[in-house]
């Protein structure tokens, strides 16, 4: 239950009401009692001055400025201080962390609109170094890295997304790089999608039309299923086995995800980083499951 269902009845607009009507009992009112009560001693005053003092023309003239004085300071006495309307308070502003939109291969011609330069910040926005999104010119897909890290991506004219982060100074994975961030998105290519889950996931409704799985048992991979269709994949250091940018010299980590409603869509994200920089593996690895875990 949010914060706002947990406070019950409380309404800012009533509570302005309440204050407001609380403040109008303290009003004058021409109905009776208050200004009227004071009204009447006010004349009754009047009368004795004028008494006293009739005959002079002077004398007059001052009793009326008694009189009005004295109705002026009855009056204000009664006077309600004004109601100061209530506000809300205003909201806490968002948290956010950088976009940025990586230089992207194109399968066919096209202009993409802009994608905005910062968006709200996730959950897993924690890990030690300051976090940055990545992602495709088109924004199919997001890559959660460290800020500052370099980019590159991937969209395809068969629908697939492909986006790879890396260290600054160092070398794209596509290219020969082992350490950083890797993801892909496979919406249509079926014998792509195949390969990449049938040596984890049973998948004969891709398999209808495909050679044989290229199944393997990487010595020392460990799997773990978050899910039906969720496999967590870790690979120990120069161990080339199903996480992506496993090989190399540190430890590999990913996901892959499979979902089976039609159309089929594949999507892995894989991380390569030293044992004393995985915390920011396992943010990374969690942004893109909850961000495309339930597609």
């Amino acid at each position: 239950m949010s914060d706002t269902e947990n406070r019950g009845d409380f309404d800012a607009e009533a509570l302005r009401n309440r204050f407001i009507q609380a403040a109008a009992t303290f009003v004058p009112s021409g109905t009776g009692g208050g200004l009227p009560e004071i009204t009447h001693r006010a004349n009754n005053l009047r009368q004795r001055r004028f008494r006293l003092i009739a005959g002079s023309g002077l004398g007059a003239a001052a009793a009326v400025i008694v009189v009005i004085l004295v109705v002026n300071l009855a009056g204000s006495s009664r006077r309600a201080s004004p109601v100061v309307p209530a506000h809300s308070p205003t909201p806490p502003p968002v948290a956010t962390i950088p976009l940025v939109t990586c230089s992207t291969e194109h399968g066919i011609d096209e202009t993409p609109s802009p994608l905005p330069t910062d968006v709200p910040s996730p959950a897993e926005a924690k890990a030690g170094a300051p976090l940055a999104y990545f992602a495709d010119q088109n924004g199919f897909l997001r890559v959660l890295a460290p800020a500052g890290w370099q980019c590159s991506a991937l969209d395809a004219a068969d629908g697939n997304t492909g986006v790879e982060v890396w260290p600054s100074g160092g070398s794209d994975p596509t290219t020969g790089g082992h350490v950083g961030i890797v993801a892909n998105r496979t919406p249509a290519c079926v014998g792509c999608m195949y390969e990449a889950v049938c040596a984890l996931i049973s998948v004969p409704d891709l398999a209808v039309g495909q050679g044989p799985c290229p199944t393997r048992e990487p010595a020392g991979e460990v799997l773990h299923k978050y899910a039906t269709d969720v496999i967590g994949i870790r690979d120990p250091a120069g161990v080339k086995g199903d996480a992506d940018l496993s090989g190399g010299p540190d430890p590999a980590s990913g996901v892959l995800i499979f979902h089976p409603a039609h159309p089929s869509e594949a999507d892995d994200t894989g991380c390569a980083l030293p044992v004393t920089e995985q915390e920011i593996c396992v943010a990374s690895t969690t942004d893109f499951v909850s961000r495309y875990g339930s597609g």
